[in-house]
């Protein structure tokens, strides 16, 4: 991280930096979690791993749209509403989290096949749940496929290693979630993440 940072200078925009080494520092995590998913059970261990109580869900999801942002043309949007805090759950792992929501935003970037994509993620919670709704206005999933995403191994990209989803759903199954999709095949895809928001 301390190279990345030597290397980025001061010739880059502040703001920039600041979000290339935040998901640089994510990468690092990422890589550092999935060392320890061989080496101890999922559902007991990974809930639990570097959670800091100091960050609120809106902000683990606003900083990965921002830095989608940086990677998207002026004709496609990503839209961010939620209420003004919400904390993050007690089994709710903030690195696996933003993994999950970075995967799935990459999948409606992926999608986008108008010139005015746009992505609209919402953050909501009542007295029971918090719910994340993530909908893209992309090719959509036909509903052989949609009954196939979640296989591990089975993947719509020509480059992927179908990982991605089956990875979000158990995670979030781990925290006692569920991750749901619906989608119109060439109108849109919304992905729906439950959880209870009982600390």
């Amino acid at each position: 991280l301390e190279a990345v940072s030597q290397m980025l200078g001061d010739e880059i925009d502040p703001k920039k930096k600041k979000l290339i080494e935040n998901a640089a520092k994510r990468i690092n995590d990422i890589a550092n979690n999935l060392v320890a998913e061989y080496r101890t059970n999922l559902t007991k261990d990974l809930s639990s791993i570097n959670i800091d109580r100091n960050i609120t869900l809106n902000t683990l999801i606003e900083d990965i749209v921002e830095e989608k942002r940086l990677s998207l043309d002026s004709k496609h949007k990503i839209l961010f509403k939620g209420p003004e805090s919400i904390s993050i759950p007690e089994k709710l792992n903030s690195t696996e989290f933003q993994r999950v929501i970075s995967n799935l935003i990459n999948n409606s970037i992926e999608a986008f096949d108008k010139e005015n994509g746009f992505i609209d993620i919402s953050l909501s919670r009542n007295e029971r749940i918090i719910q994340v709704r993530i909908r893209d206005n992309g090719k959509g999933i036909s509903p052989d496929q949609l009954s196939k995403v979640f296989n591990k191994g089975v993947s719509g990209k020509s480059t992927g290693a179908g990982l991605g989803l089956s990875h979000a759903k158990e995670y979030i199954a781990s925290v006692g979630g569920r991750l749901t999709i619906e989608s119109v095949p060439y109108k849109e895809t919304t992905v729906l993440i439950t959880i209870e928001s009982a600390s």
